[in-house]
């Protein structure tokens, strides 16, 4: 160092003297001086002089002093100015050039590398001051917190999702969360009405436009700065054949002091929906090929182009991978969709359609019917960037939707999971503030000190707060409580933090709450669910439970049992989950001890029935066992249908409990408001059962028939097929007929074991009534005379017309009418039937399969000449 300064006195000597050459020197003594006050700084900052990277720039330093003594030995000694001195001085100058120029060379390659060790001893010195100020905020204990090693690690794949499989790589997790000031509105659109807009779509046309509602409105959200109205619309000419879309667009847009109008035509080439590539998508999804096959065809295709493969919209704008994920496809052929997406995303390196807004709100449109988290990790381990992606939440899928397919199982019902993987990839994402982020992402003492910063309450685009976000964490929740923030704010679905904790089945996080003055009372008026609903769906029986237990300490009882019935119509009425209920973890036994009575009616308004006792319901064994104990009396209460619980067990196929409430007295003969007894719902059961449910329906008809049923039930009906009433006859033979009309069917196997069961539990007699119904009924359809029996079912459709083409009721007049027109007929199976009263058993039975033998072969006919015209056909078109 001190060479150069040597060097550098030199110059500043000789600077008046240099002519032509004083510009040259005077960059020289710049860079010179510069050069040395980089290098001052790394010798102060370097822990010895043996230092490798002081020794690195010391070697710089060297090539600098050789070349500046060169510069030097060259240049004249001072003298007086003389003509002959002047001369020499030009002819120096001229050969300091090169060595001037060299110099320089030397100056610039040791101070780029001084820079680069600066700025990386820089680097490390604020790794260093970041570490020891964590260091100082952690408490002073002598064992660090166990949670710190937790907090300092990355995440792990189960901390980030609830993912089916356990294929996609592990996202990892940010170490330093910063705030970020949203900035321009227009490049990061904000979810207020300022930007919300209605879509309408076809197959070759789409429109865009501001609603009138939201230029009549100003905006909800402080932060938005700018406002954008306008309309855009997309026109694809495929189906003209021409191979292009049209996309226009006007847009007005306002923001502090500015007013512009952004007019903007965009042509987009697109591909047909029928060709080779949607195609070949398509035939995966619906079984007609594998993936085996599928992939070769799609390689063939993108090898043949594989820039313009890429690029192929079909008229709707959508991409192929788009298309592959605009639904989850079906359990089976899952396996295919994942392959193909992994096929392009990944061998093919297809990025096209991924950058658009909707695109994540199409694959968050998969929770509900679909692994919507393992998606996300999936496109994430496939390299889709979701940086940039700016939440289009107008069209963001409901949370904890009562319309999902399975919402009981569904991962992440609010987002939660959802927004921390794409926050950690997406600072600001979802209007997420920095304090939402550290609920999600940060450490404790990280989150503490964005709780002193922040605004109380603030909501994200979802309307989440961070109380929302923080009940999986009980000790981050008691923090936000403690601070102050609302307990009882809504999301934009008017979801409370108290619904959140219940569903993910957070007990303590219950627990805060309700003691921080939630309201356990608040309801959800879309779907008039309270938070013991959103547990119940969940199947989190043990919250519940440890809820009424909690609620017996500080409530009266009166509050209490009204709780305690709440869960009970919710454990065995809406959510009665009959296949797993050795899963529970809570019976309803327990759930009763706690009601004021076991004897509870109610009305069920999705069924819009009315007083249902418990029993109206499917109930197990253990179920109505603990009914029993619980001292329910309610076994021939009808509700607003007169159906008995004994009724709704033989209709459901239940014999052991058609047989337990026999034995505490059911009555079995009573009547629903159509004259019904608990014989027909199980001859109705019978008759659609197949299989193994056939012959429990069949021991189900034993039990009444030996509990005294009677087969012969009157009513009233009018139609001449039947002795005027005997109900039970006619529904099975009515059901029978519709079951064959036309078709190879079976033959009315429920008839003849109804006749034998008659036989074996009632005797002789009345199984030959039986059989001269049953023998009435084919001559009434032999004669082809009018069924009046379709008016006693009038209220449903279980016996032979579905309920959207049953004949309508018909009035007296009418059926008088009908009666007068056929009485001649009538008069003739009158008499017939008489004749048949004389036979014996024996004969009546052999009448009566002859009968059944006629109808068969009828029937089989039908069908042969059926198939020779399917055959004849296809021959044809063979031709």
């Amino acid at each position: 160092m001190v060479q150069i300064g040597e060097g550098v006195s030199k110059l500043r000597a000789i600077h008046d003297n240099a002519g032509k050459a004083a510009t040259d020197i005077s960059t020289l003594i710049r860079e010179l001086d510069l050069l040395t006050h980089v290098m001052q700084d790394v010798i102060v900052h370097a822990s010895n002089r043996n230092d490798s990277v002081v020794q690195h720039c010391q070697a710089d330093c060297d090539q600098v002093v050789r070349d500046l003594k060169s510069l030097i030995a060259k240049i004249p000694p001072t003298s007086k100015s003389t003509v002959k001195a002047n001369a020499l001085k030009f002819l120096a100058f001229r050969d300091w050039n090169e060595n001037v120029m060299a110099l320089q060379r030397s100056i610039q390659g040791a101070k780029i590398n001084m820079i680069l060790i600066t700025t990386y001893r820089n680097s490390n010195q604020l790794k260093e001051l970041t570490l020891v100020s964590q260091l100082h905020t952690l408490p002073p204990t002598g064992n660090p917190p166990e949670e710190s090693a937790s907090e300092l690690a990355p995440a792990s794949a189960s901390d980030l999702s609830q993912s089916p499989t356990a294929s996609v790589g592990i996202v990892p997790r940010r170490e330093k969360l910063r705030a970020k000031h949203r900035g321009n509105c227009l490049l990061r659109p904000c979810s207020c009405v300022c930007h919300r807009t209605n879509r309408t779509t076809h197959r070759f046309w789409a429109l865009e436009y501001t609603p009138w509602g939201a230029l009549q409105q100003s905006c909800d959200l402080e932060t938005c700065n700018t406002t954008r109205y306008g309309a855009s619309v997309r026109l694809a000419f495929s189906q003209f054949g021409i191979r292009w879309a049209a996309v226009l667009e006007v847009y007005t847009i306002t923001s502090a002091g500015r007013f512009s109008l952004r007019p903007n035509l965009e042509m987009e080439q697109i591909v047909p929906y029928t060709s080779p590539g949607f195609e070949i998508i398509w035939r995966c999804q619906t079984y007609s090929i594998g993936f085996e096959e599928a992939s070769e065809s799609l390689r063939q295709l993108y090898r043949a182009d594989p820039q313009g493969f890429s690029r192929h919209v079909n008229p709707g704008g959508k991409s192929y991978i788009e298309e592959i994920l605009r639904y989850p496809w079906a359990r089976g052929n899952d396996q295919t969709q994942w392959e193909l997406l992994i096929l392009f995303m990944q061998e093919f390196e297809m990025t096209k359609g991924t950058d658009s807004v909707p695109f994540l709100v199409q694959c968050a449109q998969w929770i509900g019917k679909g692994p919507h988290l393992y998606l996300l990790e999936l496109l994430l381990d496939l390299g889709y960037d979701v940086s940039g992606v700016v939440g289009d939440f107008q069209d963001w899928p409901a949370l904890s939707s009562p319309n999902w397919i399975s919402e009981a199982i569904t991962p992440d019902p609010f987002f939660i999971e959802y927004f921390k993987i794409v926050c950690t990839h997406n600072q600001g994402f979802a209007g997420m503030t920095p304090l939402h982020e550290a609920i999600l992402i940060e450490s404790t003492q990280t989150v503490a000190r964005w709780i002193s910063k922040s605004k109380k309450d603030e909501k994200n685009s979802l309307g989440q707060t961070p109380l929302h976000l923080a009940v999986s964490d009980p000790q981050r929740l008691k923090a936000l409580i403690d601070s102050g923030h609302d307990v009882n704010m809504t999301d934009i679905h008017g979801i409370k933090p108290l619904m959140y904790a219940a569903a993910v089945n957070q007990d303590e996080s219950v627990t805060l709450l309700i003691e921080a003055g939630a309201c356990i009372n608040a309801e959800l008026k879309k779907y008039g669910r309270t938070f013991l609903h959103y547990a119940a769906v969940r199947g989190h029986w043990k919250l519940i439970f440890r809820f009424l237990v909690r609620l017996e300490g500080f409530a009266d009882n009166w509050i209490v049992e009204g709780w305690a019935e709440s869960a009970v119509l919710l454990y065995h009425v809406e959510y009665p989950n009959l296949g797993n209920l050795e899963m529970r973890e809570v019976f309803l036994g327990q759930l009763l001890m706690k009601c004021r009575t076991a004897n509870l009616t109610f009305d069920d308004v999705t069924s819009g029935i009315k007083d249902n006792c418990l029993l109206h319901y499917n109930t197990g064994i253990t179920d109505f066992e603990a009914l029993m104990e619980q001292g329910f009396r309610l076994f021939n209460h009808m509700n607003s249908k007169g159906q008995t619980p004994l009724m709704v067990a033989a209709e459901l196929g239940e014999p052991d409990l058609v047989r337990k409430l026999v034995e505490v007295g059911a009555d079995v003969n009573l009547k629903d408001l159509h004259h019904r007894t608990a014989l027909h719902f199980a001859l109705g059961r019978m008759e659609k059962s197949r299989g193994y449910g056939f012959w429990v329906a069949m021991e189900t008809l034993r039990i009444l028939l030996a509990g005294g049923a009677n087969v012969f039930t009157i009513d009233g009906c009018r139609c001449p097929c039947s002795s005027f009433g005997r109900l039970s006859v006619v529904d099975l033979l009515n059901s029978s007929r519709h079951w064959w009309q036309g078709i190879w069917e079976k033959p009315p196997i429920a008839a003849m074991e109804l006749l034998c069961l008659t036989v074996e539990y009632r005797g002789a007699q009345e199984g030959k009534d039986l059989l001269l119904s049953f023998i009435r009924w084919e001559k009434h359809e032999e004669r082809g005379m009018s069924h009046l029996c379709f008016q006693r079912h009038s209220a449903d459709g279980l016996y032979g017309f579905v309920a959207s083409s049953r004949p309508l009721c018909l009035q007296a007049e009418e059926v008088d009418d009908i009666l007068d027109e056929e009485s001649e007929f009538l008069a003739i199976l009158e008499t017939e039937m008489e004749e048949s009263s004389a036979k014996d058993f024996e004969h009546l039975l052999k009448d009566w399969l002859k009968q059944m033998k006629s109808r068969l072969d009828k029937v089989v006919e039908e069908k042969s000449r059926s198939d020779a015209k399917c055959v004849k056909g296809q021959a044809e078109v063979k031709v």
